[in-house]
């Protein structure tokens, strides 16, 4: 997870789970992951995020799959289209 402020603060953590999966009041515990490495680029724009893949399973994972939830104000935007998220992509 990424928060990006414009003034320039970014709050970036790894969270257990995918938030498409959690049910209404539960919540996410913070994962150690170092090395996990977020660029914000307002040119672009676009975010980049890095994360080790010892710090997803142990490094034992064969596919992932991704969502990205963004919110300005009162407009929120998910992608891709499906609210479950990708499809699962192989690893490698």
């Amino acid at each position: 997870m990424s928060e990006y402020d414009p003034t320039g603060h970014t709050r970036n953590l790894v969270l257990d789970g995918a938030f498409t999966d959690r049910r209404v009041g539960e919540h996410a515990e913070r994962v150690p992951c170092r090395g996990f490495r977020v660029r914000w680029s307002a040119d672009e724009p676009t975010v980049r995020l890095v994360m080790p893949a010892a710090c997803l399973d142990d490094g034992d994972y064969r596919a992932v799959r991704y969502a990205v939830l963004t919110e300005r104000a009162s407009d929120t935007d998910f992608a891709p289209d499906e609210q479950n998220g990708s499809g699962w992509v192989k690893r490698g």
